[in-house]
């Protein structure tokens, strides 16, 4: 797991050089609970990452092949968003939708990234998250890799 984190701190040092996202962490809760100072312990717009194994198969005693979902939390602030309603001045409007701007190109960075330690990505499900304060949205991927961590 830490060793797919760490690959996957290449696309988002990328993202956060071209100003698209501000904040790259593990996911521990981050959204669930706000600071001292009434806000969420992240920059927005963030990138919250999760790692799961959704099934493994034995290739050796303590070896297995894993199939995984890398879950990709991203998170926005709608007070720094515009309006998106149909009688909204076009360019405030343009500023509201500027969160699928920034799930594309995470989309354009993660849609078939490898760096050799997992089969490339494969995006499996996309979709908003109901959150009381912000804008929220969901992507997961698919990958398979080799475990080999119970070798001696």
């Amino acid at each position: 797991m830490k060793t797919i984190f760490e690959d996957l701190l290449i696309p988002a040092k990328e993202l956060i050089d071209n100003d698209v996202i501000r904040w790259f962490d593990w996911d521990k809760g981050q959204l669930k609970k706000k600071g001292e100072n009434d806000r969420y312990p992240v920059t927005y717009p963030c990138m919250l990452v999760r790692i799961g194994i959704t099934s493994t198969t034995d290739v050796t005693d303590t070896t297995q092949d894993c199939k995984a979902n890398i879950t990709i939390t991203l998170a926005f602030d709608p007070l720094s968003m515009g309006r998106t309603a149909a009688n909204a001045p076009e360019e405030v409007r343009a500023q509201g939708l500027e969160p699928y701007d920034v799930i594309a190109k995470v989309q354009q960075k993660l849609q078939g990234f490898t760096d050799g330690h997992f089969n490339p990505l494969s995006r499996k499900t996309a979709s908003e998250l109901t959150h009381p304060d912000l804008f929220v949205y969901q992507i997961v991927y698919g990958t398979e890799f080799e475990d080999s961590t119970a070798d001696k």
